[in-house]
């Protein structure tokens, strides 16, 4: 178990090198953008499998790993629905002038209000160019709602 808390505490939160010395004593890691290399799995002697939170493991030297018997999993699907979500929202900013709007409001600029009115999307037609693990939520999700 980590000798330290979830993360979120940055004064019990170790550093770089604190994290490689407690890769060297662990039997199992996970990992997001932690790179872990050659040199890392050599010295990681106690060490079963790496887990990568995320999609890719170029952050892994996996032939390192393969050497060792170490397997390395990944969860691709981790971040595929905020991502969509994300897409959703940006366009929603897009067509409504949220980042504009925002900015003139804080500079006392109500007067901007004419010019950025936005767009309505009803009627409007989307593509969405590439049908992948996002490009599918993110179609599934706009067609829940009665967008498609």
């Amino acid at each position: 178990m980590a000798p330290w808390t979830n993360g979120n505490d940055s004064a019990s939160s170790p550093n770089g090198n604190q994290h490689r010395d407690l890769l060297y004593e662990a039997d199992a890691v996970i990992v997001r953008l932690f790179r872990i290399t050659d040199t890392d799995m050599q010295k990681a002697t106690r060490l079963k499998i790496v887990a990568k939170h995320g999609v890719g493991t170029d952050n892994i030297d996996c032939l390192a790993a393969t050497r060792r018997r170490i397997p390395v999993s990944f969860t691709p699907n981790a971040t595929t629905d905020p991502v969509a979500e994300h897409a959703i929202a940006l366009m929603l900013a897009l067509a409504r002038n949220t980042c504009p709007a925002h900015a003139a409001v804080i500079n006392g600029d109500f007067s901007a209000r004419k010019q950025l009115q936005g767009v309505e999307l009803s009627g409007k037609i989307l593509s969405i160019i590439g049908l992948g693990r996002i490009g599918t939520r993110e179609l599934g999700r706009l067609q829940s709602r009665g967008c498609g």
